[in-house]
């Protein structure tokens, strides 16, 4: 599995942020992205199954704790990064309390740097979750087998 076929979403209502954002995760081959700049159509997307999701902490129309609440609620698996200008470390503490897996500066050249880590972790992931699915699958049908050849 490769950085390039994790699904992505990225939810960002600041246009020049948004636009960063999006060119870093392309230049570090991210071709899947889905870019977001309001969190209500956001989170109606939610139900197409995210694998990675940069999420901006301070929304216009929703608190970003309540949507990451959300993403965690309906997509439990998707990694979820948040990145914002806010330095609150309660607010940080919560994020991470609630399924964040790190909470990134926007101001600090190497957030893009962590988020590459956070990229390769994801892909990790996600490769793992379908190995162990495929795992499963063939200890299912052989039980299957060996309980239909056994009258």
């Amino acid at each position: 599995m490769s950085i390039k076929n994790l699904k992505t979403f990225l939810m960002e209502d600041d246009p020049v942020f948004q636009n960063i954002v999006e060119n870093e995760l392309r230049k570090k081959g991210v071709s899947d992205i889905l870019v977001f700049d309001n969190a209500n159509k956001f989170m109606d997307a939610i139900k197409q199954g995210p694998d990675f999701v940069v999420l901006d902490f301070s929304l216009q129309d929703l608190n970003g704790l309540d949507v990451l609440k959300y993403v965690k609620k309906h997509r439990r698996r998707a990694y979820v990064v948040m990145f914002s200008t806010l330095k609150d470390p309660q607010v940080i503490e919560q994020c991470l309390k609630n399924g964040a897996k790190d909470f990134l500066d926007k101001g600090d050249e190497s957030s893009f740097d962590k988020m590459d880590q956070h990229l390769k972790n994801a892909s990790k992931r996600k490769s793992m979750f379908r190995m162990v699915i495929g795992v499963l699958i063939i200890a299912i049908i052989a039980v299957i087998l060996l309980l239909t050849m056994n009258p």
